[in-house]
């Protein structure tokens, strides 16, 4: 157990339990973000099944769709993302969009590093950059940091893949959470623009990070931005998607 860890007793950040261990190994690798019952917790939801594929949402590989309309037919995921009741998973998404958790960022890192770099393997080329869904000037404001340019960058240390902030926010549009499918897709259209004083993406294949997908606007959005770069192609990645988009889209089937 590391010195810090007498003073500072890691607790669980799904229900605040001080942690009985925390060794250096299961510190780097983000073992000591949930207690043993939060960690069940999290195991179950991503084994939890998709509405639409029935394989296990660690394995899902279904998009929205507001992004198959839009041709992006493939979205990697851990879990599905539910309003109620504050779980594990929740309690995590929270720790990262609003407490700047380290532990949080290690943990949500190493889980999504294993299905990234099994589908990577399988269908995109070794040339390989991550980036991520640019965070609202608001939230950065409110809370001091980018955390999906955090959870990328936390990737791309495990992965040894690069990281490059690819995208920009040129406007900060609406909070997306309290909108509509519709006002979402309007709400985000013409909001992000490629960073010129990245490296080019010609070719290349492109790893792009957010923490929850709900309708896709967002990160619909900012892969039609991508590929005016000409990618060879583009895998977007998210720790959670929101369970409700299945039930409401098969209500129109």
């Amino acid at each position: 157990m590391r010195f810090l860890d007498f003073l500072f007793p890691p607790k669980c950040i799904g229900c605040g339990e001080v942690l009985e261990s925390a060794s250096k190994l299961i510190h780097e690798k983000g073992g000591d973000a949930f207690c043993p019952s939060c960690r069940a917790e999290w195991e179950m939801a991503k084994l939890s099944q998709c509405a639409r594929c029935r394989l296990p949402m660690i394995d899902c590989r279904c998009s929205s769709n507001m992004m198959r309309r839009n041709g992006n037919n493939v979205l990697l995921k851990l879990c599905s993302y539910k309003g109620e009741p504050m779980g594990a998973v929740k309690r995590l998404i929270f720790a990262l969009k609003r407490s700047a958790d380290r532990r949080a960022e290690r943990f949500a890192a190493y889980q999504l590093h294993m299905p990234i770099m099994k589908y990577a393997s399988i269908y995109l080329g070794a040339d390989l950059i991550i980036t991520n869904v640019p965070r609202r000037e608001r939230g950065i404001i409110n809370f001091g940091y980018d955390h999906a340019a955090f959870l990328a960058k936390n990737l791309s240390k495990i992965t040894h893949i690069p990281y490059e902030p690819l995208l920009l926010r040129e406007i900060d549009g609406k909070e997306q959470k309290n909108l509509d499918e519709e006002a979402r897709r309007r709400n985000v259209k013409g909001v992000f623009s490629l960073n010129k004083k990245a490296a080019s993406i010609k070719g290349r294949c492109i790893i792009l990070v957010d923490d929850v997908v709900t309708t896709g606007a967002s990160i619909n959005e900012c892969i039609s931005v991508l590929k005016d770069a000409e990618p060879a192609a583009i895998l977007p990645v998210c720790i959670a998607q929101n369970a409700r988009i299945f039930t409401e889209e098969d209500k129109d089937k």
